[in-house]
């Protein structure tokens, strides 16, 4: 997914993040080891959370399902890296 569509998916998240407090990054930090993200790809960070929006190539289960692998092990990364540097846990969330 990307174009029109990931334009339309951020628009329809951005207000949601902002009513709690999640403000969108400007850049994806840099992680070793983990999928590069997608085209698309999109994050919202809060004191308590951040939200991943990992675009889908296709709308197929084989295509789906590596997405959903590759922005779990992105997020993963993310949030074991972060809580590093906080003392209280982060959720995590992957769309």
């Amino acid at each position: 997914m990307n174009g029109p569509h990931i334009d339309a998916c951020i628009q329809a998240l951005e207000p949601l993040c902002a009513k709690v407090a999640m403000a969108r990054q400007a850049q994806l930090p840099g992680l070793a080891e983990v999928a590069k993200p997608p085209a698309g790809t999109a994050l919202w960070s809060g004191g308590y959370a951040r939200l991943l929006l990992w675009p889908v190539a296709a709308n197929q289960s084989d295509v789906i399902a590596r997405a959903a692998d590759e922005g779990e092990g992105w997020l993963d990364a993310l949030l074991a890296q972060t809580e590093t540097l906080s003392t209280a846990p982060l959720d995590g969330y992957l769309v």
